[in-house]
């Protein structure tokens, strides 16, 4: 674990690193060594980025210190966390991508919304034949 390379903040980064440091605690525990010592929360704090462990800590408080166990679910949180908003934004990008091929921007793809809306509400005989 020693020799691990600090992690940037990139998502997939960060999932590779955990991903690394639950492989070696689970070879620690089939060798029946004891993967709750305090040197390895420090280990694993000093290849942590400094703004994800910023937010960890903020997460965690100030009553109580860290446990491996508890570190690595504060970690996986934050990593699942960065995952959905960075699948939202991806989301979010694809579907303006869309609306612009179809020379739509948001103003008037909520006109269009509503236009279509009212166009909705008026009864079957009302609505144009086609």
């Amino acid at each position: 674990m020693i020799d691990l390379a600090p992690h940037n903040i990139r998502t997939e980064s960060l999932r590779y690193f955990l991903d690394t440091i639950e492989k070696h605690l689970r070879c620690l525990e089939v060798l029946k060594d004891n993967k709750h010592q305090n040197m390895f929360v420090s280990m694993i704090k000093s290849k942590i980025p400094r703004d994800v462990l910023l937010h960890i800590e903020i997460q965690k408080g100030t009553d109580h210190e860290w446990s491996v166990q508890e570190l690595n679910y504060r970690l996986l949180a934050y990593i699942t966390a960065k995952e959905r908003a960075d699948q939202d934004k991806y989301s979010s990008a694809n579907t303006k991508k869309q609306m612009n091929n179809f020379g739509l921007t948001e103003g008037n793809y909520n006109g269009t919304q509503q236009q279509c809306g009212n166009y909705e509400k008026i009864s079957m005989a009302e609505r144009p034949h086609t």
